[in-house]
């Protein structure tokens, strides 16, 4: 994520220098780091998901923050 943070976006432009099928392979290449560290064993697409999850849970938890400190 840090080499390439367009991967933790849910849309990304696509351009001449990230194609659909270069966002895949660095979705796999992401996978395979993360499955090495372990426990959990993913697909791309699952780890894709559980991301963007994450990322709506913590959205929601910061919009209900900000409406509790008005």
């Amino acid at each position: 994520m840090e080499q390439h943070p367009f991967l933790a976006l849910a849309s990304t432009d696509l351009s001449p220098a990230l194609t659909a099928a270069r966002k895949r392979a660095l979705w796999d290449e992401l996978a395979d780091l993360l499955n090495r560290e372990g426990p959990a064993v993913r697909t791309a697409d699952h780890w894709r998901h559980s991301w963007l999850q994450l990322c709506c849970r913590k959205r929601a938890e910061a919009a209900r923050l900000r409406a509790d400190q008005r």
